[in-house]
């Protein structure tokens, strides 16, 4: 049975990864089969996640999965953009933001609202999700993921009110670094 198939209608559905992984992606790619998205879950949960259901805050569905295994397999780096990859995705479709504050030249800040989940605690509702899509989907292991998240939660902890920064920061590592650290 081939991994991707198109759903039964009269026209093909397709997956958009703007709408589901990243906003700046236009490509669209056709969704992993039912089939194939249940036969991954019920692996990862019997051989990894020790027989546990997975919690419904930390699934994936499966335009996610199709998206994130596209993205892999197309070569690009596991990056996903916490602005619109969240737990419930198919009922939250709604753009996560934040503030930043950018130095001006000749003293002061400018505030800017830029996509992205607006402090720590919305962060690791997108992160449990992408935890969970990454072990499905077998690119990372929780070892790493569960390291990450902690350096993340250390730095929150020790700049509670530059949420901001470590924002961007995580956004660059996990879009420019990740594929070089997998």
């Amino acid at each position: 049975e081939s991994d991707k198939s198109p759903a039964p209608s009269c026209t093909v559905r397709k997956v958009k990864m703007a709408s589901v992984i990243d906003q700046g992606d236009e490509s669209e790619t056709l969704p992993l089969s039912v089939a194939k998205v249940r036969a991954l879950v019920d692996n990862f949960i019997q051989y990894f996640n020790d027989g546990e259901d997975l919690t419904p805050e930390e699934e994936a569905t499966g335009d996610q999965l199709t998206a994130l295994d596209h993205r892999v397999q197309g070569g690009a780096a596991p990056y996903v953009d916490f602005a619109i990859w969240r737990p419930f995705a198919n009922r939250l479709n709604r753009q996560l933001k934040f503030v930043a504050y950018f130095p001006l030249p000749h003293g002061g800040v400018q505030m800017k609202e830029l996509a992205g989940p607006p402090n720590h605690i919305e962060w690791l509702k997108s992160w449990a999700v992408f935890k969970t899509a990454m072990q499905i989907l077998k690119i990372a292991t929780r070892t790493k993921l569960d390291s990450y998240a902690a350096k993340i939660a250390a730095l929150n902890a020790d700049f509670p009110d530059m949420w901001w920064l470590i924002a961007m920061a995580d956004v660059r590592m996990r879009s420019e670094q990740f594929e070089r650290l997998r």
